[in-house]
């Protein structure tokens, strides 16, 4: 439900802004780099019980299950992704853009993957020059995906979940203005968001606060 409601209000902003996308100077990025996200804390409540690998549909009353907090330490690797946007007209220093992009921040096991959608209002200095710093911040949606396999001490059972959590997208680069149909950018970005995984009877709870460097062409 809340994935839907913000999906609404982009759309709202895109249709507020439609008279002025004529005239606006387009952009398009593409870029990769890498992605550190920062260790924290999950929390996770289990079952006081063996889980069975259909979990707890045909028992009348579940046990009483415990919670227990660890070290969630994320390892570090390769985002890449792409960003479609304008600059509008009558302020040329103004624009909006929306960003997709893919980091894979797996932790203690866990294969984690998560794909941030971003809209970002973006702001840049000298709009008619070769080097044009910028910067941008908005919301985000992330879609994360958790799978790990968890020993029950009766067999292994498969752990898998999807969700789609709101959080925040900030970034600030520089961008270097090649030709007048394309230019290459450098970028530091932060993303932050919390996310509660659930299967099996099984909930683990954490936040993801990542910070990326990134390259890339505009054109």
């Amino acid at each position: 439900m809340r994935s839907s409601k913000w999906l609404v209000a982009l759309g709202l902003i895109l249709w507020m802004a439609a008279p002025s996308l004529a005239s606006a100077e387009w952009f398009r990025d593409l870029y990769l780099g890498a992605a550190w996200t920062r260790s924290h804390n999950a929390s996770t409540t289990v079952p006081a019980a063996p889980v069975p690998e259909d979990g707890y549909e045909y028992i009348p009353e579940p046990p009483t299950p415990t919670s227990e907090t660890e070290r969630a330490d994320f390892k570090s690797g390769l985002a890449l992704g792409g960003r479609v946007g304008y600059w509008f007209e009558s302020a040329s220093a103004l624009g909006l853009a929306l960003d997709v992009s893919y980091f894979q921040p797996d932790a203690n096991g866990v294969d984690l993957t998560v794909i941030p959608i971003s809209a970002l209002v973006m702001v840049r200095l000298n709009p008619k020059g070769k080097i044009q710093p910028y910067a941008g911040v908005g919301p985000g949606l992330f879609i994360s995906h958790a799978s790990t396999d968890i020993d029950t001490g009766e067999g292994a059972v498969h752990f898998s979940d999807t969700q789609r959590d709101l959080g925040v997208d900030a970034r600030a680069g520089i961008a270097w203005q090649v030709a007048p149909k394309w230019g290459v950018f450098t970028e530091y970005r932060f993303t932050h968001f919390k996310v509660d995984f659930s299967d099996l009877g099984i909930n683990t709870e954490t936040i993801l606060n990542t910070h990326y460097v990134l390259a890339g062409i505009r054109f």
